[in-house]
């Protein structure tokens, strides 16, 4: 895997097609607009059945609002596997209902990683009044098997977004087969060149808004939010864009 040309490609993906950026930012806002609305509602009103009606609109559209983004972010996955260069079109509709899919996907992860994790959590904690070495050990285990259970469902997401169907994403057998293809080690590596990149964007974006905030801090009120909802689906559409090519390099 040529992990430099994989984030080269992918930092420059979100930039091929400025409109759908733009747009996923405007949805990216809107649950933070009807959050404003409903904070301001609180403070006007003292009206508690409608502030509960508002609240309640204000979580159904951002929950709508998030399965489209979430639909749309495994669009750009397949879009990817499928040798496509550039931001697919984005269909709401299209993407609510493949968001619901994912939805699915990470309800069986939770059920997983909570069964795993209260299991191990009891046995570490019961090991660690007999011996505390024994304790450690279990907790680095424990850490161990939870990086597992993660690069299981990086795959699995992957799965999903290639083939659209939940089966073919919940194959654990073809999902340990795509691990063994890519290589253990190169998804590893893959994961921590993503986060360090992650890293050095977001302090970049700090630095950014900390020298403007020494010019006039009123400045720093401004720019600071505006950097952050800039950043977001940006960062969102490189490591999408990551992850696809990280799948696509198994057919290498």
């Amino acid at each position: 895997m040529d992990f430099v040309e994989t984030f080269k490609d992918s930092l420059v993906y979100p930039t091929k097609n400025i409109k759908i950026l733009f747009i996923l930012i405007g949805l990216a806002l809107i649950p933070g607009i009807f959050a404003l609305i409903l904070g301001m509602g609180a403070a006007l009103f003292q009206d508690v059945g409608l502030i509960l009606i508002v609240g309640i609109i204000c979580f159904i559209v951002a929950l709508i609002v998030g399965i489209c983004i979430i639909g749309y972010g495994l669009n750009v996955v397949k879009s990817t596997v499928n040798l496509e260069d550039v931001l697919p079109e984005l269909d709401l509709v299209a993407s609510f209902l493949f968001g619901l899919k994912y939805i699915v996907l990470g309800l069986v992860f939770g059920v997983i990683i909570s069964i795993i994790g209260g299991i191990l959590s009891f046995i570490m904690l019961s090991l660690m009044y007999v011996s505390p070495a024994l304790g450690i050990i279990i907790g680095i285990i424990a850490f161990v098997i939870l990086i597992l259970i993660y690069i299981f469902f990086l795959i699995s997401f992957c799965r999903l977004a290639a083939t659209e169907n939940i089966g073919d994403a919940l194959n654990f057998g073809e999902v340990w087969n795509d691990i063994q293809e890519i290589n253990l080690l190169n998804i590893i590596i893959w994961g921590i060149l993503l986060a360090i990149i992650v890293g050095v964007i977001s302090l970049i974006v700090a630095i950014i808004s900390g020298i403007l905030g020494l010019i006039h801090p009123f400045i720093t009120l401004i720019i600071a939010p505006l950097l952050g909802i800039l950043l977001i689906p940006y960062i969102s559409l490189f490591g999408l864009r990551a992850t696809g090519l990280l799948y696509l390099s198994k057919e290498d």
